[in-house]
């Protein structure tokens, strides 16, 4: 698929899912804008106010957005029509339009898609196809392992969807996978050793992290109907449990960005990287605006250089 000219920018991208206002005070959002970590931006569909604010603050930053469908940005054939999906986005492209933010916005983007109930493969591509036939800006999605491998996660949904077909990634324009439970480092825990041991028997290509990742975007690529759609990685900047059995730190996030780092660079088509995640949510995730926080004592420094290092490295390809 061609992708209109206009729609690339010059430089490789990278953010973190969940640095949006809609989540933050506008004081808060700004304080890490001005940081100037990232280049690209995930904007919520769902938050049009706050998402047009953003743009406009990160637009005079010569940044860029995606417009992150999450849950009603989705097409559900079950519940509307095609067209009564697209008049709906075009609400919104119409408030991007009007506010002079429309140059900045790449296009929309998908998080696990195919696990959402009832969003078919065929619902996945109407809707690209329609978006992108309608808009000409780029489809840049996040698949799950399960929707790359085929395996899903809860076994009992007779509706849960199997595996990605590759009829639907035609309106594809960026594509990866997430999973941030694999240690990049070459000495890691007598845990994470097993689990590599475990893969393969059943991958006997797959010994350590980074070929884990290689073989399931091959997988993934493999798939793709567009051969240049662009690729993205999706590293760990948040505190998850790994299969090494202990939960990811500052030195293992490091590991993480500067391990998709190498892999993004050595890819035929990079597109850049967006971390999971910036937000903290109650109860269950502690991510980079805590560890970044201005008020931590114990801020996530290292880290922090490293993202500036990141950034400058990509911005230079």
């Amino acid at each position: 698929m061609e992708i209109a000219k206009e729609n690339y920018r010059d430089f490789l991208g990278f953010g973190a899912y969940s640095l949006d206002p809609r989540w933050y005070s506008f004081d808060e959002f700004n304080w890490f804008a001005d940081k100037n970590y990232f280049n690209t931006y995930m904007l919520n569909y769902e938050g049009l106010g706050t998402s047009i604010y953003a743009a406009k603050k990160l637009q005079d930053k010569g940044c860029q957005f995606w417009l992150a469908t999450a849950n009603a940005g989705i097409y559900f054939s079950r519940k509307e029509t095609l067209s009564e999906y697209m008049e709906r986005i075009d609400k919104f492209v119409s408030k991007l339009k009007e506010n002079e933010v429309w140059d900045s916005f790449i296009g929309f983007s998908y998080d696990e898609p195919l696990l959402k109930k009832y969003h078919t493969n065929q619902d996945f591509y109407d809707m690209t196809k329609a978006l992108y036939e309608q808009y000409g800006k780029r489809n840049f999605v996040c698949f799950s392992g399960q929707e790359v491998s085929g395996k899903k996660g809860n076994w009992n949904d007779p509706d849960g969807t199997l595996i990605l077909e590759r009829f639907a990634t035609e309106y594809i324009s960026d594509v990866g996978f997430d999973s941030y439970g694999y240690d990049f480092r070459k000495e890691s825990s007598p845990a994470m050793e097993r689990r590599f041991k475990t893969l393969n028997e059943t991958y006997p290509d797959i010994h350590d992290a980074e070929s884990y990742y290689k073989h399931f975007y091959n997988m993934l690529k493999d798939r793709m109907i567009n051969k240049d759609a662009k690729i993205w990685y999706f590293p760990c900047m948040y505190e998850v449990n790994t299969w090494g059995a202990f939960k990811s730190d500052e030195d293992y996030c490091i590991a993480h960005l500067k391990g998709f780092t190498d892999m993004l660079l050595k890819e035929k088509n990079p597109g850049g990287m967006m971390g999971y995640t910036f937000k903290s949510w109650s109860g269950n995730t502690v991510a980079l605006d805590h560890f970044l926080g201005r008020n931590n004592p114990n801020r996530w420094e290292r880290f922090e250089e490293e993202l500036y290092n990141t950034k400058k490295l990509l911005e230079a390809k």
